[in-house]
């Protein structure tokens, strides 16, 4: 009976301490209808738009007595702002307008990456010649780009990364910044983000914040953005999918161990509460500056929420142990003889010189982005990727980057240019240098392991 009293009490602590770390959320009371200014919209709404409405219906605003004004008011100041019948509005709901309500978010979300995947697009030189002409072109003109802009920018980079709405003289948003709901937008009243991109309009939902499935539609596809396939393929993903309706996910508080027990998603090891943590906006916080590195004390936190002692620290080593490899077998070497060849095409091609113009440059972005995932594979425990990345490293090492430096060799040093020459001569002692060492192949104690005589 003492016992039975002791995991009764225990199991209390554990919920009430879920509530207080957990994120606020709203009472679920549901008002016959909201007051203030925003009750004039709602009434016309509900025809003209009846799904946001819908939406706006079921999600914890309208619990919490917070209509369409509250949200879309405006400020003279704002660069968005027009008159709609009789109120200043603004059709973009920025982290601003969101931080009336829901500071601490804001204010952490700020500090993250996310809030400045805009400013990365657009400063980017090579991610601007990449967007705008390796898989677009500038034809897609506008008030706000009267000289063009990439339609394969627009509808592909910016939708993930966000880019800076461009209010047009005529008052009226430009339309190739609109609609946008890129993760890092840089809004008309300054601010940065977009807390739609994750809790989508107008319900707002915490629970599909949740899941991971918000996160890929970023995060996934090729090189360094396949996290969600490798997430679904862990042992993580696989529970998460087989005990999904176990996950709790409307829950105020949502700690693992306390509220779930069955899987993590991603909000669980990136944003959300554990015991000992509290919820951040921020998703840079539990990942190491370095970019090599992704388990730091916070995300080791995390990890000890459901892994007890030695199996997190371990873990950490064999994690370690596998960027090391790829360092030295891969990354190492194989960046010091990518730059070494742009060095001999350089010389030849002299002003004519394009970076990602060259078969070398895709091969590399292959090779790059293959151990890339390798990197995050290992990381969420995603093994079927981690051999699979280091099965492609060697293919596109040996069938396809070797070969090419050895074209470039020999362009080089029948080039009419000296300096060509000098570095093509370079390019083939660091070739085999680098291919001398027993991790490449000599020195193994069989030398035909294909079967043939």
């Amino acid at each position: 009976m003492k016992k039975k009293i002791f995991f009764l009490s225990l199991a209390a602590v554990f919920l009430l301490t879920a509530v207080s770390l957990g994120s606020t959320e709203s009472n679920s009371s549901k008002p016959e209808e909201p007051w203030g200014a925003g009750r004039e919209c709602i009434q016309c709404h509900k025809s003209a738009t009846p799904a946001v409405y819908g939406q706006w219906l079921t999600g914890k605003h309208y619990g919490s007595y917070v209509g369409c004004y509250e949200c879309h008011g405006a400020e003279k100041s704002d660069g968005d702002a027009f008159k709609h019948n009789g109120k200043l509005i603004s059709v973009i709901v920025s982290p601003k307008d969101c931080s009336k309500c829901h500071e601490n978010e804001v204010n952490r979300f700020s500090q993250s990456g996310h809030s400045t995947a805009a400013g990365l697009l657009m400063t980017n030189e090579l991610g601007i010649f990449f967007g705008d002409y390796v898989t677009g072109d500038r034809k897609f003109k506008r008030p706000g780009f009267p000289r063009g802009v990439s339609a394969a920018g627009v509808n592909g980079c910016w939708k993930c990364h966000g880019y800076k709405v461009n209010v047009n003289e005529s008052g009226k948003i430009d339309p190739a910044t609109w609609p946008n709901k890129g993760i890092g937008r840089i809004n008309p009243d300054g601010s940065k983000g977009n807390c739609g991109a994750c809790h989508s309009a107008h319900g707002f939902s915490s629970a599909q914040a949740r899941q991971p499935e918000s996160c890929s539609g970023c995060h996934t596809g090729s090189s360094s953005h396949y996290i969600f396939a490798i997430y679904k393929e862990s042992r993580h993903g696989i529970n998460y999918y087989t005990n999904k309706d176990k996950m709790n996910l409307d829950s105020p508080g949502w700690v693992p161990g306390a509220t779930y027990f069955a899987a993590p998603t991603c909000a669980t090891c990136h944003m959300s509460a554990t015991m000992d943590m509290p919820v951040t906006h921020n998703v840079s916080l539990r990942k190491s500056p370095e970019k090599q590195e992704f388990i730091n004390e916070k995300m080791g936190k995390v990890c000890s929420a459901c892994h007890y002692g030695n199996f997190v620290i371990n873990f950490k080593l064999q994690y370690k142990g596998e960027i090391d490899f790829y360092n030295r077998k891969w990354i190492t070497p194989g960046t010091a003889l990518y730059c070494k060849a742009l060095e001999v095409l350089r010389a030849m091609e002299g002003k004519k010189f394009r970076s990602l113009t060259h078969p070398i440059d895709y091969i590399w972005l292959d090779f790059s982005g293959s151990a890339s995932q390798a990197r995050l594979a290992a990381a969420m425990m995603g093994q079927f990727y981690v051999d699979q990345s280091n099965i492609a490293l060697a293919e596109i090492w040996f069938s396809e980057f070797v070969p090419a430096l050895k074209e470039i060799i020999q362009m080089g040093k029948q080039s009419q240019y000296p300096e060509a020459q000098k570095y093509a001569i370079e390019l083939e002692k660091l070739l085999k240098e680098t291919l001398s060492k027993p991790t490449y192949g000599p020195g193994w104690p069989r030398t035909d392991l294909s079967g043939c005589q």
